[in-house]
């Protein structure tokens, strides 16, 4: 199976609810009814600026005045009561369009559909000796490099916690990059998706939500993914891999790159 199931999210009303692959996913919000808007209204631009408006009249007429009463050598500027009035005006319509929600522009999808893949959850153990695919996207490394993962380390953050497998790639390679024999991929988008479901989820709501598993990419041989994009990091030094919890402060970014599996070898190497 390539996608377990569907978990439907409202930014709305908070409503979530899970729907299996045999189910329909509906188009609205089971709740509150409110629909896919993945794209901005015909008239998102005015509600951006209609907070604004009457002071961007006020700016523009503003030195009009001046330089009329200037020219006329008039004594008394009568006019500036209604300029004065329409700034007044312009501070108060500022706060009312703040206050109430008719005048606040569209703040993205109010859907977001979330889809589970069968082998994410699975022990990152179980990738090593896999053979993948690793071709970086700088335009000067068109070819793919063979590469093994032998390892996984865990970066933490104040507020969030990184998991980076540890690719092997042949020596002659790692001196092409420019770099040590081992690099680590952090997989943070996904290429190459292979589904009717997500193809109609894009369609239907423009946006969903996945996890960018290598552990579905290359233990479900029915996996809808086809690639992985990320990170390529390297360390100061190799003696940091025995570690299996690295600092951010000791990674350095080598490039952007794309990981799949080495369709040529079927088993991992042992």
């Amino acid at each position: 199976m390539s996608v377990t199931e569907v978990k439907l999210s409202c930014r709305r009303c908070k409503t979530e609810r899970t729907y299996g692959t045999e189910e329909e996913v509906p188009k609205r919000c089971p709740v509150c009814l409110a629909e896919p808007q993945f794209s901005p209204p015909a008239t998102s631009w005015v509600r951006r600026k209609l907070p604004y408006l009457p002071l961007m009249a006020w700016v523009a007429v503003l030195p009009f005045s001046i330089a009329y009463g200037l020219l006329t050598r008039s004594t008394i500027w009568w006019w500036m009561f209604y300029v004065m009035a329409l700034f007044f005006f312009g501070i108060a319509w500022l706060l009312v369009c703040v206050l109430l929600p008719w005048a606040k522009p569209h703040v993205g999808p109010f859907i977001i559909p979330t889809v589970k893949l069968p082998m994410e959850d699975q022990s990152p153990d179980r990738l090593i000796g896999f053979r993948v695919l690793l071709k970086l996207t700088e335009p000067e490394y068109s070819k793919r490099f063979a590469a093994t993962i032998v390892g996984y380390k865990s970066v933490r953050g104040p507020d969030w916690k990184w998991r980076l497998y540890v690719l092997r790639l042949n020596p002659e390679d790692a001196r092409t990059i420019g770099t040590t024999d081992h690099v680590l991929f952090h997989s943070q988008y996904t290429l190459d998706r292979k589904s009717v479901l997500l193809d109609r989820l894009m369609r239907e709501y423009g946006a969903f939500s996945m996890r960018a598993s290598m552990e579905d990419l290359l233990l479900n041989p029915e996996s809808v993914l086809g690639k992985l994009g990320g990170r390529v990091y390297t360390v100061r030094s190799s003696d940091l891999l025995a570690e299996s919890e690295l600092e951010f402060s000791v990674l350095t970014v080598s490039a952007f790159g794309e990981v799949e599996p080495d369709r040529m070898i079927a088993s991992p190497l042992q």
